[in-house]
Protein backbone atom coordinates (compact mmCIF):
# COMPACT_ATOMS: atom_id res chain seq x y z
CA UNK A 1 0.00 0.00 0.00
CA UNK A 2 1.05 3.20 -1.10
CA UNK A 3 2.09 6.19 1.88
CA UNK A 4 1.54 9.85 0.81
CA UNK A 5 2.03 13.16 2.79
CA UNK A 6 -1.33 14.94 1.90
CA UNK A 7 -1.95 18.91 1.66
CA UNK A 8 -4.99 20.47 2.17
CA UNK A 9 -4.97 22.16 -1.18
CA UNK A 10 -5.03 18.36 -2.80
CA UNK A 11 -7.69 17.36 -0.17
CA UNK A 12 -9.80 20.26 -0.92
CA UNK A 13 -9.84 19.44 -4.44
CA UNK A 14 -10.03 15.84 -3.97
CA UNK A 15 -13.35 15.79 -1.95
CA UNK A 16 -14.45 18.80 -4.25
CA UNK A 17 -13.94 16.28 -6.96
CA UNK A 18 -12.33 18.80 -9.48
CA UNK A 19 -10.75 17.82 -12.85
CA UNK A 20 -7.30 17.68 -10.25
CA UNK A 21 -9.11 16.55 -7.40
CA UNK A 22 -10.37 12.87 -9.75
CA UNK A 23 -6.73 12.48 -11.33
CA UNK A 24 -5.05 12.64 -7.59
CA UNK A 25 -7.88 10.06 -6.72
CA UNK A 26 -6.15 7.04 -8.61
CA UNK A 27 -3.12 7.98 -6.17
CA UNK A 28 -4.97 8.17 -2.77
CA UNK A 29 -7.53 6.03 -3.45
CA UNK A 30 -6.69 2.86 -0.98
CA UNK A 31 -3.55 4.86 0.04
CA UNK A 32 -1.94 5.05 3.57
CA UNK A 33 -2.46 9.25 4.20
CA UNK A 34 -0.52 11.09 6.71
CA UNK A 35 -1.59 14.65 7.51
CA UNK A 36 -0.85 18.14 9.27
CA UNK A 37 -2.77 17.74 12.95
CA UNK A 38 -4.72 20.91 11.74
CA UNK A 39 -5.62 19.79 8.07
CA UNK A 40 -9.48 19.61 8.86
CA UNK A 41 -9.48 23.46 9.78
CA UNK A 42 -7.49 24.22 6.61
CA UNK A 43 -9.74 22.81 4.68
CA UNK A 44 -12.80 24.24 6.17
CA UNK A 45 -11.29 27.79 5.87
CA UNK A 46 -10.86 26.80 2.31
CA UNK A 47 -14.35 25.64 1.58
CA UNK A 48 -15.74 29.00 3.79
CA UNK A 49 -13.83 31.27 1.59
CA UNK A 50 -14.37 29.33 -1.93
CA UNK A 51 -17.85 30.00 -0.40
CA UNK A 52 -17.33 33.50 0.40
CA UNK A 53 -16.25 34.32 -3.57
CA UNK A 54 -18.99 32.28 -4.79
CA UNK A 55 -16.93 29.40 -6.51
CA UNK A 56 -18.82 26.77 -4.76
CA UNK A 57 -22.08 26.91 -3.15
CA UNK A 58 -23.19 26.50 0.32
CA UNK A 59 -24.95 22.98 -0.28
CA UNK A 60 -21.40 22.13 -2.16
CA UNK A 61 -19.52 23.41 0.81
CA UNK A 62 -21.41 21.09 3.05
CA UNK A 63 -21.56 18.25 0.77
CA UNK A 64 -17.70 18.34 0.96
CA UNK A 65 -17.50 18.79 4.93
CA UNK A 66 -19.43 15.30 5.03
CA UNK A 67 -17.35 14.38 2.76
CA UNK A 68 -14.48 15.35 4.57
CA UNK A 69 -15.71 13.61 8.29
CA UNK A 70 -15.78 10.27 6.24
CA UNK A 71 -12.62 10.41 4.62
CA UNK A 72 -10.40 11.58 7.55
CA UNK A 73 -10.01 9.72 10.58
CA UNK A 74 -11.36 12.75 12.76
CA UNK A 75 -8.98 12.01 16.00
CA UNK A 76 -9.17 14.64 18.57
CA UNK A 77 -11.75 17.31 16.49
CA UNK A 78 -15.31 18.00 18.72
CA UNK A 79 -18.13 18.18 16.48
CA UNK A 80 -18.89 21.76 17.45
CA UNK A 81 -15.62 22.13 15.07
CA UNK A 82 -17.89 20.23 12.50
CA UNK A 83 -20.88 22.46 13.54
CA UNK A 84 -19.45 25.80 13.74
CA UNK A 85 -17.55 24.81 9.95
CA UNK A 86 -21.48 24.22 8.64
CA UNK A 87 -22.08 27.58 10.08
CA UNK A 88 -19.00 29.00 8.21
CA UNK A 89 -20.47 27.89 5.13
CA UNK A 90 -24.44 28.49 5.57
CA UNK A 91 -25.81 30.84 2.41
CA UNK A 92 -27.42 33.16 5.72
CA UNK A 93 -24.33 33.85 7.17
CA UNK A 94 -23.54 37.43 6.33
CA UNK A 95 -19.78 38.06 5.76
CA UNK A 96 -18.13 40.47 8.83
Amino acid sequence: MARFAIDASILVEYILQTELGLRSAALLDGASLVAPELIDAEIMLALRQMTLRGEISADRAESALNDLVGLLALYARSPQVYCSARLAVSPQRKRV
